[in-house]
Order: C-alpha cells, then structure tokens, then sequence
C-alpha cells in the first residue's frame, strides 16, 4: 500500500482543482519527506460485514474545533503496529466539509489517542505483512488526503486494484521459477509448465497493459476496465498457482515450504478490495446494462 499511496500522490497533481492545488503540492512534499524518513504509510480501510464496499463504510470522520476525529472498527490494516500513518476511509457529512463524496480518505497517525490496534493477524497467506484490526474511538486525524470528493474525482482505486492483481500474478511466476530451476528431467512436465508459462504472460500482458493506461479521473469505462482484469488476472493467476502446486511434488509438500506460502499468498489477490463474490456481481451489472 505504501507504493499504491506514493503512485497515486506522484500522478494525481493534472486533476487536483486550483482552489486544493497549493494545499495538494504541501501534502505531497510532506509525504515524500516522511518516505525519506522511513516512514511506513499503510492502509486502513475495510471493515467487517462492507464486502469491499466503500458505500458500506461505517467509520464516521466528524469536524470538530481541534480537528478531524475518526470513530469506528477497522479490519486488515496493512501493517499493523508497525506502521506510523494509516490512511483510512471514513463517512463524512456535507455540513462538516461542503462537496465531500460519501467518504473520504483521512490520515491518522498509529501513536495517536483514540487508536487501537490488535493483535489478531491469523491470516492464511501474506502472513508476513501483519494486517490487524483496529478501532478508532475519537482519533485525531491529521487531514484529509487530498481535497473534497477524491475518490470521485481521481479514482486512486483503479490503481490500488492493478496493483491487487498483481500480487497473485506474482505468487505464480514465483511457483513458475521455482519448478523450472533446474528444468525438470520429464518431457510431461516440461510440457505443463510451458503451457504454465504461456498463461502467466498472457496474464501479465493484461494486467501491464491495463495498468499502463491508468491516469487520474479515467472514467466510468476504464474503472469497469480495472474491475474486469482485476477480477480475471486474480482469479486464473490463483488457479494457476493450484496446479503448479499440485505438480510440485512431495519435496515441496510443507506448510512453511517456499510452494506452500506461494499458494497462500496467491489468494489475497481475489480477497482483497473488491473481494471476488462482491467484483463478480458487479461485472454482471455491467454485462446488463
């Protein structure tokens, strides 16, 4: 998520409005200073029982003399306890910021009163990144990122959803280079795995070239663009994986194996933002209409 953050604030600057741009460029060269410092920006934004939805988002951000305060549940915040700045989602009134869309994205440092977060990773792969709950109870945020309504207006999702797809892409070119080296002795193998390898360039050039075109507020059409490649890259990169496992063979039968965390790092590509079952429904909407 930090190179999600980074990429979105370096190409976001063309649609910034002129009455944000002086407060937008502040915000973008303290970010910059804080990546120099070391400083782990993670996200914090779903929440039980949303599916993924940002609609469903239950966080209330309120203005109040002292500044913005967050109060709500959070799940799977990247990073956990060690993280230093989460940004999260919450829902805002039009009386408290005037043109705001129906949430918005607030910074809220991890030492700040009001932030707790758990100990309750348990995940089944990308068990390494720590991802816990948290629960805001009237945390100061530090601001807004960016201006009213930016997640309309630059749609910085299409962008965190290509970067989504790429996770399991990635698990399976790993299980790839790992079964080819050094290049099995079966010509059946052989076989397998460059039909295997066909598949993730396939996968690969649909995900490059589908990233390659994003810039800031690209439409509805090239969000539901995103939604389909993420949907498909995730979905046949995670079966790909299955079956490469499935021809690994006993040496890499173990739960704490190199194949084994590929396989469960994989599926994080289709549970995350919007999960699969949530992704599905709305490419049917969008065959519908």
């Amino acid at each position: 998520m930090p190179l999600g953050l980074a990429g979105i604030v370096a190409g976001t600057g063309p649609v910034v409005p002129a009455s944000s741009r002086t407060a937008w460029e502040e915000q973008a060269a303290a970010i910059a200073a804080d990546f120099r410092a070391g400083k782990h920006y993670a996200a914090c934004n779903s929440e039980a029982g949303a599916g993924g939805s940002l609609a469903a988002t239950k966080t209330v951000a309120s203005k109040t003399p002292s500044g913005w305060r967050l109060t709500g549940p959070k799940i799977l915040a990247s990073g956990g306890t060690h993280a230093d700045v989460f940004f999260s989602t919450a829902r805002v009134s039009q009386d408290d910021m005037p043109g705001a869309g129906v949430v918005e994205f607030f910074f809220v440092p991890t030492d700040a009163p009001g932030v707790t977060v758990a100990r309750d990773w348990d995940g089944f792969g990308m068990r390494s990144t720590e991802s816990q709950s948290v629960h805001y109870a009237d945390a100061p945020a530090t601001g807004i990122w960016g201006f009213p309504d930016f997640i309309a207006t630059a749609q910085p999702l299409s962008y965190f959803f290509c970067l989504f797809a790429a996770i399991p892409l990635g698990c399976a070119t790993g299980l790839l280079e790992l079964m080819s080296t050094p290049v099995p002795a079966s010509p059946a193998l052989r076989l397998r795995l460059a039909d295997a390898r066909m598949k993730q360039e396939a996968l690969s050039a649909y995900l490059s070239e589908t990233a390659a075109a994003w810039r800031p507020a690209a439409g509805p059409e090239y969000a539901a663009r995103v939604l389909r490649m993420k949907t498909y890259v995730t979905s046949e990169a995670t079966k790909l994986c299955a079956e490469l496992f499935a021809l690994s063979g006993g040496r890499h039968y173990r739960r704490d194996g190199v194949a084994a965390r590929f396989l469960a790092d994989s599926f994080a590509g289709t549970a995350l933002r919007p999960p699969l079952a949530l992704a599905l429904d709305a490419l049917v909407e969008q065959f519908e209409d």
